[in-house]
C-alpha cells in the first residue's frame, strides 16, 4: 500500500536521485564529464495534506481519477526546479580565463557554421569549480540558446 511522504524528505530524496543519476552518467570516472546535469524540473500532481509535522504528499492512483472516484480538480500541482550549486570542494580558480574559453568556443568549426547560418552569435562561459569544467552557451542575437558545451579546464 502506498503511503504519504513528508514534502521535505521527498524533495531531499529526489535531489539525491539526481546526484546518483549524474554519477551514473559519469560511470565512476574522475575526468571532467561530457554531460552535466545542471538543471532538472520535477512536476508532481497529487493530493497534499498539512499537519503538525509539515506538508505531506499523498499518493493518488490514476485509476481513481479514471473511474471518477476522485475529482482531478481536487489535485494540486507542485513544480520543483533543481539547480546545480557549487560545492565547497574543487578548485576555487580555473586554470583558463573566461576570455580564453569564449575565444576557443568561438573558433570551433560548429560555432562558426552556426554564425554563418543565423548571423551574429554570443558566447558566454561559466566555470564549474567542483567539477573542474567550463560550461559555454552559444546564443543568437535574440538570446535563443543554440548550443551548450562542456569543456575541460585544461587548454
Amino acid at each position: 500500500m502506498a503511503r504519504d511522504a513528508e514534502l521535505n524528505e521527498f524533495l531531499e530524496a529526489a535531489g539525491l536521485s539526481l546526484g546518483q543519476a549524474q554519477r551514473s552518467i559519469l560511470g565512476g570516472e574522475t575526468r571532467p564529464p561530457q554531460v552535466v546535469l545542471s538543471e532538472a524540473e520535477l512536476e508532481i500532481r497529487a493530493g497534499f495534506r498539512l499537519d503538525d509535522r509539515g506538508l505531506h504528499i499523498e499518493p493518488v492512483g490514476s485509476e481513481g481519477v479514471v473511474r471518477g472516484a476522485l475529482d482531478s480538480s481536487a489535485l494540486s500541482t507542485l513544480k520543483v526546479r533543481f539547480v546545480a550549486a557549487r560545492s565547497e570542494e574543487g578548485p576555487d580558480q580555473p586554470t583558463r580565463s573566461r576570455k580564453d574559453v569564449v575565444e576557443a568556443v568561438t573558433a570551433r568549426a560548429d560555432v562558426k557554421r552556426l554564425s554563418e547560418l543565423v548571423g551574429e552569435v554570443r558566447v558566454d562561459a561559466a566555470f564549474v569549480g567542483e567539477m573542474g569544467i567550463w560550461t559555454a552557451q552559444v546564443r543568437d542575437a535574440h538570446g535563443t540558446l543554440l548550443r551548450q558545451l562542456t569543456l575541460p579546464d585544461q587548454g
